[in-house]
């Protein structure tokens, strides 16, 4: 595993202190996850990126499909937490500001307030994505950061995939991930695949 995290880094052009920090946050992340929890350890890597880039101490997150908040705790122990917002159209959530509503029609008040931006396993989900990522770019700060995660899929296996999951209504290769993401207003700046998942830092532009 630490040689694939690293090679990761490596692929990805993050600060390879993100690896120091990425071990140190698995663990405070996974003791704050409690029993019948789970955390997928190459969203922490992406989170523990993300803050190393960002350079900011209590960031304010937007979570957008936040589900049970669960990614919060690791922006916690990365690089602290300022103010958190998730939304989710069934959140499970407990002792977390969230917003319960459908994200593809969502009208969210926030205007350049958010330091990150998560969207994780959530773009693949959504008929109306563009929607969700243009709620990203709105609420974003300037100097912000959208982390995303999807599954990846080889360029002719597209439509294959989405029909053996109906869940899936939009799969990505990196280079349509980067598409999408221009098309709605940020620039990828770091990305890479670690087995089925493309994970994604974006900024804006």
């Amino acid at each position: 595993m630490l040689w694939r995290r690293v090679g990761s880094l490596v692929v990805g052009r993050v600060p390879v202190t993100a690896l120091v920090s990425y071990y140190r946050v698995l663990r405070t992340s996974k003791q704050a996850q409690g029993p019948g929890r789970s955390i997928d350890t190459r969203k922490v890597l992406l989170i523990a990126a993300a803050c190393s880039l960002l350079g900011v101490k209590n960031p304010t997150v937007l979570d957008l499909g936040c589900g049970d908040c669960r990614y919060a705790s690791v922006v916690e122990a990365a690089c602290g937490l300022g103010m958190y917002v998730g939304v989710d159209a069934k959140p499970n959530c407990q002792g977390r500001n969230v917003v319960r509503t459908d994200l593809e029609v969502w009208d969210s008040p926030f205007v350049g307030v958010f330091d990150l931006v998560l969207a994780l396993d959530i773009l693949e989900h959504l008929t109306n994505y563009g929607h969700a990522l243009d709620v990203a770019r709105k609420a974003i700060k300037p100097s912000g950061l959208l982390l995303v995660s999807t599954i990846a899929v080889p360029m002719d296996d597209v439509q294959d995939a989405i029909e053996r999951d109906p869940e899936h209504v939009h799969l990505y290769t990196r280079e349509l991930l980067k598409r999408a993401l221009r098309r709605h207003g940020f620039e990828a700046t770091h990305a890479w695949q670690d087995h089925e998942i493309l994970l994604t830092i974006a900024k804006p532009i």
